[in-house]
């Protein structure tokens, strides 16, 4: 088959499928329109290539699906299996964007749960490590290079950094384990670790490659916050893969400068925070942090200079990095003649708190152990009065911590860069504790190698196996089951073969799947199991109600029984004074607006009047009071101290009582609990909407209207109303109302 032709098939196939899943032939296609997209799965998207005519017509058949999705679009096993196909093993990129944008834009439904079940399934199977492994490579019309400036990168990088946070912020926290951060970061890292492994295996046969999407997408991991957890995940498996690989170790080098620069900094001080010896540093960065000028700027200054840590691991690690290699010494000098002039600073010294100043003084020690190692002491003491002359002025200090720490300095520094010289003469330094443990940085680092708590790091942040999970959950509910049948096995059972499976109605569980049946009535028992529930749901989801109760009541109150519902009218009362009660506000203003409204018989006009007389009497009772929980199991100290107490009170009030001087023993009544009239507050949206508008019509109008049977009604309903608020403060407005109207 010729491109053209193929191009023409696609088209084709496309525009069926949108016409059978939400064209008008969506009700009488039965199983074709599965098979046709089964068969175009199979025939267009497993061979991997991707063309034009492919991307627009895959983004019109997987937005037609999400489209079509409701709770009775499913008839059987297999077709859910085809459509969660067509993402799960179709164009990954565009799948996974439309996917995410379909759930920011999704309310609470039937759709926005197959929208997450699809996400999870795509996070859990192989199909976000084909995604990223996907970006690093070219395929057909595919170029990385031209990705990388467009709009596609940056949306999918977003989602893809983001989805925890978003997926929370739509359910508010109800969701999987594996969108959760703790899971998900490093489930991610895994996957990217994955297509490192495909990428180094294509990089040793020759073939083309670009981690620009990878190194892009650690750097926005890093910036929202998950920067330990991406840099231990990262850095454990790099230094295990680099240690006899030096392909591994140019991955890793290239990986880091294809970061932007906006997150160097909370990936490289992570990095920095986990790494356990200084030497593992040159595999993973290699001469980046002096080529680099960024990375050389936050290395050097920024986390020296600028900030400051409370484990030492970050100044050995950047100072043992910069001062084991001969090609990166000369920053050494750099950051020592930046270390001594700080700390011989007068005015610096005054503005710097207690840790930065040991921060401060455990990068020098640091350094003069590596000095004292290079042996280099004719550069070192050019730096030596500096340090000597920081020293002099924090022993004035008046805290002895500082003391201190200026004479641990002094001596340390003095023995390490001049060991032939003079020794300082100073009193006994008081802080023993810290002493040792300012001496203990001169000592250098060694390869701590593969020990137990090496292994533990890695360990830690292995994710764990949703696969695994979901097979203990499954052996707990068999457990369960087993546990509680009964002792019947020996009882000879029934023959059920020729028995007829009844087969289980679907009821919707969300309000906009049940507006939306109530809407459609395309299929008669999913409308009247809509009806049905509409009621409980409403009841349900109380605070969510106001976002659909003006549209289902604009519904319920134009619905015919098509299907000829028992007690159709009365359940459709009944939920339009549902609808009334939880949002009288919204629901009322538009009920009296459509009163005068044309295109309405009587009876719909008497319908309105009849919810709102209604929904005003049920605002007016008192709410059910809450069945109040059962008192706890007491003790029999609990038991004995209340029992003490009531005889006590007992004594207290008869001896009051009996010393007391009643001049009258009129009976005294219970005080009734005051309870709030739900109605007084919101009896202007049912009132006077109904009086005011009525001189606003047409004169035909008006005539028909003055008719004795719908004066009369209106009337009626009005006093039954004015009724429910007979002690509220505009009862003389209302009741001169019902008067001008009637006369």
């Amino acid at each position: 088959m010729t491109t053209v032709e193929s191009s023409e098939e696609l088209h084709t196939i496309s525009g069926q499928i949108k016409n059978l899943f939400i064209g008008p032939s969506r009700d009488s296609t039965g199983d074709y329109k599965w098979t046709l997209l089964k068969d175009c799965h199979s025939k267009h998207l497993s061979n991997g290539s991707i063309s034009l005519t492919l991307l627009s017509s895959y983004n019109c058949i997987t937005t037609t699906l999400l489209d079509a999705l409701k709770p009775t679009l499913f008839k059987e096993k297999w077709q859910e299996e085809v459509f969660d196909n067509i993402f799960l093993h179709g164009i990954h990129h565009e799948a996974f964007i439309l996917l995410m944008r379909k759930l920011g834009e999704s309310s609470e439904s039937y759709q926005q749960q197959k929208i997450l079940n699809i996400l999870e399934k795509f996070v859990r199977e192989k199909s976000l490590t084909s995604l990223l492994l996907h970006q690093c490579l070219s395929s057909g019309v595919w170029d990385p290079e031209y990705a990388a400036l467009s709009k596609t990168w940056n949306d999918l990088i977003m989602f893809i950094a983001s989805l925890p946070e978003r997926i929370a912020n739509k359910t508010k926290g109800q969701m999987h384990k594996i969108f959760c951060v703790d899971f998900y970061v490093p489930h991610l890292m895994s996957s990217i670790i994955e297509v490192l492994a495909s990428l180094h295996e294509k990089i040793t046969k020759n073939q083309n490659c670009t981690l620009e999407f990878l190194g892009k997408l650690i750097g926005k991991l890093s910036i929202l916050g998950h920067g330990d957890a991406v840099a231990r995940r990262l850095y454990m498996e790099l230094i295990r893969r680099s240690e006899n690989d030096f392909v591994w170790r140019k991955l890793s080098q290239n990986l880091i400068t294809k970061m932007p620069l906006s997150s160097l900094e909370p990936f490289v001080t992570n990095l920095l925070l986990v790494t356990p010896w200084y030497g593992n540093l040159e595999w993973v960065l290699g001469d980046e942090g002096t080529n680099n000028r960024k990375l050389n700027y936050v290395m050097s200054t920024k986390l020296l200079l600028i900030r400051h840590f409370k484990k030492a691991i970050v100044l050995q690690n950047i100072i043992g990095y910069f001062a084991s290699a001969s090609s990166r010494q000369s920053q050494f000098w750099e950051i020592f003649s930046a270390l001594s002039k700080s700390w011989s600073d007068e005015s610096a010294a005054k503005h710097q708190n207690v840790e930065q100043q040991k921060y401060l003084a455990s990068a020098i020690i640091v350094c003069a152990g590596w000095i004292k190692k290079m042996k280099d002491f004719s550069n070192a003491k050019v730096h030596l009065d500096k340090i000597l002359h920081g020293t002099m002025i924090r022993v004035g200090n008046s805290e002895e911590y500082i003391r201190s720490l200026a004479l641990i300095v002094g001596n340390l520094v003095a023995s390490s860069v001049d060991p032939n010289g003079p020794k300082l003469e100073c009193e006994e330094i008081v802080n023993k504790n810290l002493f040792a443990e300012l001496k203990d940085l001169l000592v250098i680092p060694s390869n701590p190698g593969k020990d137990s708590l090496y292994l533990e790091g890695v360990n830690f942040f292995k994710e764990e196996n949703p696969k695994k999970v979901e097979k203990e959950l499954k052996n707990e509910e068999e457990s369960n089951k087993i546990l509680d049948v009964d002792s019947d096995d020996d009882l000879e059972p029934y023959d059920t073969s020729k028995d007829i499976p009844k087969e289980r109605l679907k009821r919707p569980f969300y309000l906009n799947d049940c507006l939306q049946g109530l809407i459609e009535q395309d299929e008669q028992e999913w409308h009247e199991q809509c009806l049905k529930h509409a009621i409980n749901l409403i009841e349900s989801n109380s605070d969510k109600v106001h976002e659909v109760a003006v549209e289902m009541a604009k519904v319920m109150l134009h619905m015919e029984d098509k299907y000829c519902s028992p007690d159709f009218i009365a359940t459709r009362h009944r939920i339009l004074v549902a609808l009334t009660v939880h949002c009288p506000v919204l629901v009322a203003e538009y009920l009296t607006s459509q009163f005068y409204a044309d295109d309405y018989n009587i009876r719909q006009r008497l319908d309105i009047l009849e919810v709102i007389v209604s929904s005003s009497q049920l605002l007016s009772q008192p709410k059910s009071m809450p069945k109040r929980s059962e008192p706890p199991v007491s003790t029999s100290e609990d038991k004995f101290s209340k029992t003490t107490e009531k005889l006590w009170k007992t004594i207290v009030d008869q001896r009051i009582a009996a010393k007391t001087r009643h001049i009258t023993k009129a009976k005294r009544n219970a005080v009734p609990e005051m309870l709030e009239n739900r109605f007084s507050t919101v009896a202007g949206y049912f009132f006077f909407p109904l009086m005011a508008k009525y001189d606003k019509k047409k004169q035909d109008a008006k005539a028909f209207w003055r008719r004795q049977l719908c004066l009369g009604t209106i009337s009626v309903y009005s006093g039954s109303c004015y009724a429910c608020i007979c002690k509220y403060t505009y009862v003389p407005e209302y009741g001169s109302g019902i008067v001008a109207f009637s006369s």
